[in-house]
């Protein structure tokens, strides 16, 4: 229901209004004073603030620079009412941000049509509002939807599900969120670059599509000519997130996800590939997905391996903290091991 406070210390005329605009259907309240009308408003929230410029109390410039510090009045509107014709009382009105200055005496079914007219216009604007935001909600599930379709891309010859791309997002939100309580690290681990590292990653082995069956899907020990050219898949993946950002609008995102899938096999100490990046020169997004992978990995059954146990897993990503991985990085992920466990369980048993 629209609703209206009218704020006028002249009594017959404010309930004159209160009748008039109640068999429209609209939630009228009235307060007759300026300090009466800043009460009413701790709890009422109207569409419009029909307001009286000569009150008694405080007049209607005062209220309204009030009511512009109260939050909760942020989208209502302010309808200024006055016997003056003063062009510079007008003026005034509408500098505080009044939509519409109403000379009294007025016509009642001009103010009726005024206010009627005012609140379609608002309902208009809020169903438009709330379109958009429909529609932004669902340009982001299309978008999450073709990340996680790109993730799956790079997995679907060597992993018969998306289990390692559920678990590789979620554990890089948890390593993420639990490294950011470490103040050298909260300004660039905002919710936004989290949300949307954790979108990125999951195509952070996009390059392997170009890698050739017979060493992708080797079920023994690649050999060293082998092993150099499964190497190549993180650079095959940047140029073919290169050519997606030249058609995308998204290209934040898009240049993370690159970082990712370029970065993710840096070692800490340097002696990574593709670029043998060491320590803050490699970008921290790709830090934490290797941390997220390197778990993942070693609690992974491959055709060359066994799978480790929690504890053992811990433990070699210790013995790995300072060398292949971020020290930082490998602290958060051990104060949170048990969250991990727990998610990678629950995966694992949910797709099997």
């Amino acid at each position: 229901m629209n609703s209206l406070l009218i704020i006028d210390n002249n009594v017959p005329l404010a309930g004159m209004l209160n009748v008039l605009f109640k068999k429209e259907g609209i939630n009228v309240q009235v307060a007759n004073s300026g300090q009466e009308a800043l009460t009413k408003l701790t709890s009422f929230t109207p569409d419009i603030i029909l307001l009286e410029i000569g009150l008694q109390d405080m007049n209607g410039f005062m209220i309204s620079a009030k009511i512009k510090e109260l939050p909760s009045l942020k989208t209502t509107q302010i309808m200024f009412m006055s016997t003056s014709t003063s062009t510079s009382d007008k003026i005034k009105c509408f500098n505080l941000g009044g939509i519409d200055y109403i000379q009294k005496p007025f016509n009642n079914e001009e103010i009726k049509a005024k206010i009627k007219t005012q609140l379609k216009s608002l309902e208009d604007s809020e169903n438009i509002k709330n379109e958009i935001s429909s529609k932004n909600e669902q340009i982001a599930k299309y978008k999450n939807a073709l990340m996680y379709s790109l993730g799956r891309l790079s997995q679907i010859r060597d992993d018969d599900s998306g289990k390692h791309i559920e678990k590789i997002q979620n554990f890089v939100k948890l390593i993420s969120e639990e490294l950011r309580k470490n103040p050298s690290y909260a300004p660039q681990l905002t919710s936004e670059f989290i949300n949307k590292l954790r979108q990125s990653c999951t195509f952070h082995d996009i390059g392997k599509i170009a890698m050739p069956d017979n060493i992708l899907l080797k079920t023994d020990e690649l050999s060293s000519t082998e092993y150099d050219i499964m190497k190549q898949h993180v650079s095959f993946g940047a140029t073919i997130i290169e050519d997606i950002i030249k058609f995308s609008g998204d290209k934040e995102l898009l240049e993370l996800g690159k970082q990712i899938v370029k970065h993710h096999h840096e070692k800490w100490d340097g002696t990574g590939y593709p670029d043998r990046l060491s320590s803050s020169h490699i970008p921290l997004a790709a830090r934490i997905t290797a941390v997220a992978n390197t778990y993942d990995f070693l609690r992974s059954t491959k055709a060359y391996k066994a799978a480790m146990s929690h504890e053992d897993a811990c433990k070699t990503m210790l013995a790995h903290k300072g060398t292949s991985l971020d020290p930082h990085i490998v602290e958060a992920f051990l104060k949170i091991e048990k969250q991990i466990s727990e998610i990678f369980n629950q995966i694992e048993s949910s797709m099997t």
